[in-house]
């Protein structure tokens, strides 16, 4: 799975499969408290390792949790969904999906507001944890 930003999961966790569903009580504990004081709105995606394979969550800022595929957030999901949605399937190799993540930035390039010059790309997988740009 690939995504601009990541958070690890808490010291506490004993074991992988744990990893995300121990981030996500956290970060719902935390949404719900702020909802109620002020107008708080974040919503992110949780990558982790779910009984041996890549898992991939979003959470928005209900705090409602929901297992995706794909995904991106913020103003750049209006410009890349199509991209995502299009070229993504269940079998994609290393190399396609970096493809896919070039796409992605090109468009974002040439269509957002922002100029961004530089990305980090980090892939979630068995290995663990890693930086590929």
């Amino acid at each position: 799975f690939f995504f601009l930003m990541i958070r690890r999961p808490p010291r506490s966790t004993q074991s992988r499969s744990s990893a995300a569903s121990d981030v996500y009580k956290r970060q719902r504990y935390t949404m719900a408290q702020n909802l109620r004081k002020s107008p708080y709105q974040v919503n992110c995606m949780i990558a982790g390792i779910d009984n041996g394979e890549p898992s991939l969550y979003w959470a928005d800022y209900l705090g409602t949790l929901q297992k995706v595929t794909k995904g991106a957030h913020g103003y750049a999901a209006m410009f890349v969904g199509g991209i995502l949605d299009n070229f993504w399937r269940e079998d994609l190799s290393f190399e396609e999906a970096r493809k896919i993540v070039d796409y992605c930035i090109n468009e974002l390039n040439v269509r957002f507001l922002l100029n961004q010059r530089s990305f980090v790309i980090k892939v979630v997988d068995k290995n663990g944890i890693r930086v590929i740009s």
